[in-house]
């Protein structure tokens, strides 16, 4: 069963260590409301990257904690990767997960059941 181990697990965000980011990927200039900043298509390929396998969740129901949603998610879960749980307030959270099919199998997973 997949875990939630975010020390082990180095597909998480990436670093500006593990960032290429060249002088021309970001191009700062003045809009009608201020300061924009454009990123080249390079750039954010490798920001994407690393939220390619993130899924959004909102309780529907009470508000609950962080380690009720992880335990009641890796109880219903049947994960083979490991997977990263961040609290973003108001009911929502992100599910990270190292690995695309356990993603897939989460989207197809008939709610309720």
């Amino acid at each position: 069963m997949g875990m939630f181990n975010p020390i082990s697990w180095t597909g998480s965000i990436a670093s500006k260590d593990e960032l290429n980011i060249d002088i021309e990927d970001i191009m700062i200039s003045d809009g009608p409301t201020g300061h924009v900043m454009k990123l080249s298509p390079k750039l954010k390929e490798q920001l994407h990257k690393s939220w390619s396998n993130a899924l959004i969740l909102k309780n529907m129901g009470r508000s609950h904690a962080l380690n009720f949603m992880l335990t009641k998610l890796n109880h219903k879960w049947n994960l083979i990767g490991q997977w990263q749980l961040t609290d973003l307030r108001e009911g929502y959270f992100v599910a990270r997960f190292q690995l695309k099919k356990d993603l897939i199998m989460c989207l197809l997973e008939v709610p309720g059941s």
